[in-house]
């Protein structure tokens, strides 16, 4: 029979199939997330990277996912589901920051006050909002800002000082705002395709970046 031809009662049930395998597809998605930042930080550990910052920035990803899969388990109550994806987006915006401040730690800029405090100023502007409106676009908006703006112009400003880390990094960025901006796009129609889509670029955003880290040379930055 065809789905035009199936009773309401059948038609309820094959809606229901649906829901289920996107929900538990995301699930999974959201969890390769977390099991690949478990790997990379201790593979970046046991190699000897010892940068807080970037090694804080790949664990508050991968918690940051894992909370979000059970957040939209839709058969949870809806103010438990809103409560873990508020707890996700902030873990989400603690992970940007460590990022962008690993980075301009790593350039030497956090030697500078105004800096630091404008960096701290933006993040909590952020997490006001979010915490106001608990949307996920206020993740989108600062990583933009964070990662493909502020960061991705140190390092191509500082290209020379080490190319090969350098493009592995950005490569890393470049997955990263591809998976925001594929989600923003697409969310109304195909939601939940996008939000797994997503996921598979921010595993290969996270292994780009630790292959990046591994190629930095620095010295260990104080959190």
């Amino acid at each position: 029979n065809t789905i035009e031809n199936l009773s309401s009662f059948q038609r309820s049930i094959l809606l229901i199939l649906q829901c289920l395998k996107e929900m538990w597809l995301n699930f999974i998605t959201n969890n390769l997330i977390f099991l690949t930042s478990i790997v990379l930080i201790y593979r970046l550990l046991k190699e000897g990277v010892r940068q807080k910052y970037f090694l804080f920035f790949i664990g508050f990803t991968g918690v940051s996912t894992a909370v979000a899969s059970i957040g939209h388990l839709t058969f949870l109550p809806i103010d438990l589901q809103q409560n873990l994806l508020l707890i996700s987006r902030t873990l989400s915006l603690a992970s940007l920051f460590c990022f962008a401040s690993g980075t301009i730690a790593h350039f030497e800029y956090n030697e500078k006050g105004w800096i630091r405090f404008t960096s701290l100023a933006i993040l909590i502007g952020f997490t006001m909002w979010l915490w106001k409106n608990n949307h996920f676009d206020a993740v989108i908006i600062y990583g933009v800002i964070s990662m493909a703006i502020v960061s991705t112009t140190l390092y191509i400003k500082n290209w020379s000082m080490n190319k090969s880390a350098h493009r592995r990094i950005i490569t890393g960025i470049a997955f990263t705002f591809s998976s925001g901006v594929l989600f923003a796009l697409l969310r109304n129609l195909y939601y939940h395709q996008a939000c797994d889509l997503g996921h598979i670029l921010v595993v290969l955003s996270l292994i780009a970046f630790a292959s990046g880290f591994k190629r930095l040379s620095l010295y260990e930055i104080k959190v």
